[in-house]
């Protein structure tokens, strides 16, 4: 079945950004705050670290599965309940006692994000073809881009103002609105054709790893994060001493620098 080229109209072009925005607004949002749970959590270095990346890690074993489930049920379902379940450990961050409770709820985050991401692109893929569908995964993008940006920020600046337990409950809240927005903006999947067969499935993806291509975009994009989830993580327990001294929202000031991703996506699309 062909996809239809329509042309996506502002409504559906901004669903699609600020469900880019809503999949990342949790994930690196930590960062900004690392030094604050060092000192509150009595953490080190190296816990704070794996607070972040417990969520890169839930994002990475889900993601090749998420597929193959929404082939099954259906895209929108998945991106609506991704998001409603995103919010909950969240929230539950906000309440917790360790380092180690903070770590396995950022896992619980990880573990949402893929329903979001995966499936959207899916779903594009699917509606979408030409111009259009490239129009839409640049916004897409770009949304993931700013949302990375906001996570942080916000954070950030919640934290110097209520204290990063309660500014945890309005990044939930963020979380809760975004599946509503979703539920209601997006538009139902006209051409999806559910596939269960997990087993054709399973032999597809056993199949990536023997593609060349497949396996270098994925070293390709392993390099890239790796580097720039390490810096962003590190640079602000540095900052946050001597002779710096930068407290939350100082630090959540610097990743306006991500703000450039969202002028040369679109420009490169």
């Amino acid at each position: 079945m062909t996809t239809h080229n329509r042309s996506p109209d502002f409504l559906l072009r901004l669903a699609v950004a600020l469900i880019g925005v809503f999949a990342f607004l949790q994930v690196y949002s930590v960062q900004a705050v690392l030094p604050l749970l060092v000192r509150d959590l009595q953490a080190s270095e190296v816990q704070a670290g794996l607070a972040v990346g417990a969520t890169v890690l839930g994002v990475a074993l889900m993601s090749p599965f998420m597929g193959m489930l929404s082939d099954a049920v259906g895209r929108k379902v998945f991106i609506v309940g991704s998001l409603l379940f995103l919010g909950v450990p969240t929230a539950l961050l906000a309440v917790a006692a360790s380092i180690e409770q903070m770590m396995f709820y950022r896992f619980l985050q990880g573990l949402a994000v893929p329903g979001i991401t995966v499936v959207l692109i899916a779903y594009i893929g699917e509606e979408f073809d030409g111009k259009a569908m490239t129009r839409l995964m640049s916004l897409y993008v770009a949304g993931t881009v700013l949302g990375g940006f906001m996570g942080r920020f916000l954070l950030g600046h919640l934290s110097e103002w209520m204290g990063w337990r309660s500014a945890f409950y309005v990044m939930a809240a963020l979380s809760f609105a975004g599946a509503l927005f979703v539920w209601r903006q997006l538009p139902a999947s006209r051409w999806f054709v559910p596939k269960p067969h997990f087993q054709t499935a399973l032999r597809t993806l056993s199949g990536h790893l023997k593609n060349r291509y497949v396996v270098a975009a994925c070293l390709l994009g392993a390099c890239v994060l790796c580097s720039l989830v390490g810096c962003f993580t590190y640079i602000n327990l540095h900052l946050a001493q001597a002779p710096y001294r930068l407290d939350s929202g100082s630090l959540a000031n610097l990743f306006a620098v991500y703000l450039i991703g969202m002028v040369i996506t679109p420009l490169s699309a």
